[in-house]
């Protein structure tokens, strides 16, 4: 069983060549949002600076330097897992690939905010009172320029807009290809942003770019922490390819701790995954719903652990079927874990319902359901009713499935895990 967070990583809009680079934590708001250089000496109003989106304002700040390069990682399914047992390995794969899709992320996004950052560092072509508006050559296409427009609603609310077009186009011609809204404090620091990449805008201009959809990367304050950034995507791919919609959100609870959740429904499955890390470690929780031939709506829950070095500590896997019986497996010490299942999660929904609560997953009993508390204690208070088949034997939910296809050949892989050991001597 293997992570599936970078199965169907997100490609953003590049705009420029250099990409790349690692980032570290921050403590505050002000730090992730630091004043862009002005090399030239004279590059505008401060605070018409301080309302352009930077680097540090969206990318994904998460431990060790995140290498970069495509998972072919596989869609699991319900037959093979748990199979055999895995020995904890020296690194946590599920930190490898996390920290692949967040490498993902910030290459693709830091050539978009790098070019706001070295236009807003020049002097502008446009300065008036509640107007900037800043030029540049694209460096996709030397025949092209790029302005970019920041206007002022108010004192803390301004309007962002990148347009490329034909060399020294005018400012109320080109292609709109970003745009959005910046609200700043009375220090001059980002709150709250919406920025909008409309990528057949982008595609129609740029010569070479073959993209479709929306990405709306947008920020917002974090209650419990520092802040909350969001990468969506609508029906976002290349032209004539599959599209992905899907949802990434990043919290950045202080310097060195955050969280990151991915979001996707593709191929008639839906999928939630969730990571949590800090200095000391992290801890991986993922659920993948899926519709199989075989064994009807399937789910499947994933949890992987790693310390402060990055290895890994617990792993644990099981998939579940329609009659919530369990098969999968189990290494290592939960313990061990230095966070809970999806600890801090601002709104974690019901995505997670199947997975087990903290220290549950040495309760899961892998050949069948989870252990019912009442053999160990029967005079617990929810203990005392008949259980839904000792009621109603012959009601067609407690028919076991090789009842009705005795002959199918994965009858017998099915025998290996119920409950009654008996029951296989029958076919």
């Amino acid at each position: 069983m293997r992570p599936l967070l970078y199965s169907a990583a997100p490609s953003f809009l590049c705009l420029a060549t250099a990409c790349g680079g690692e980032s570290t934590g921050n403590d505050s708001t002000k730090d992730i949002d630091p004043t862009i250089p002005c090399p030239s000496g004279n590059c505008g109003d401060i605070k018409f600076r301080s309302a352009v989106p930077s680097r540090d304002s969206v990318r994904i700040q998460m431990g060790r330097e995140a290498r970069r390069f495509v998972s072919n990682t596989p869609t699991p399914h319900a037959p093979g897992v748990g199979s055999t047992q895995q020995a904890l390995e020296s690194v946590s794969p599920a930190l490898l690939e996390s920290e692949e899709y967040v490498a993902d992320i910030n290459f693709s996004i830091e050539s978009l905010f790098q070019n706001f950052e070295e236009l807003a560092s020049t002097e502008p072509d446009v300065v008036e009172e509640n107007l900037h508006i800043w030029r540049g050559t694209s460096d996709d296409d030397p025949s092209l320029d790029e302005l970019l427009i920041v206007t002022a609603i108010d004192a803390q609310n301004y309007a962002v807009e990148l347009r490329i077009g034909p060399s020294d186009f005018a400012a109320s011609d080109g292609t709109t290809v970003v745009y959005g809204n910046v609200e700043l404090d009375g220090d001059d620091v980002k709150t709250d942003f919406e920025l909008f990449v409309d990528l057949d805008a982008a595609t129609d201009v740029i010569d070479g770019l073959d993209a479709t959809g929306e990405i709306r990367i947008s920020a917002q304050p974090l209650e419990s922490g520092v802040r909350e950034v969001w990468y969506d995507f609508d029906e976002v791919g290349g032209i004539g390819e599959e599209l992905e919609t899907s949802r990434t959100t990043y919290w950045i609870f202080d310097a060195t701790q955050g969280a990151l959740e991915y979001l996707y429904d593709v191929h008639d499955e839906s999928a939630t995954v969730y990571v949590r890390w800090g200095e000391d470690g992290g801890r991986y929780d993922h659920h993948v719903e899926w519709q199989d031939e075989q064994y009807g709506l399937v789910d499947e829950i994933f949890t992987n652990c790693w310390d402060s070095s990055g290895g890994e500590v617990f792993d644990a896997a099981a998939i579940i079927d329609e009659n919530l019986s369990y098969y999968g497996e189990l290494d290592g010490e939960e313990l061990d874990c230095e966070f809970g299942p999806v600890e801090d999660h601002p709104s974690p929904g019901t995505d997670f319902e199947n997975l087990p609560g903290e220290g549950e997953w040495d309760d899961i009993d892998f050949g069948g359901d989870i252990v019912d508390p009442c053999e160990e204690d029967p005079n617990l208070d929810q203990c005392g009713e008949a259980p839904f088949c000792d009621e109603a034997p012959a009601a067609p939910e407690c028919i076991p499935w090789c009842d009705d296809e005795p002959d199918d050949p994965d009858c017998e892989w099915y025998c290996d895990w119920v409950d009654d050991p008996d029951y296989c001597d029958t076919f």
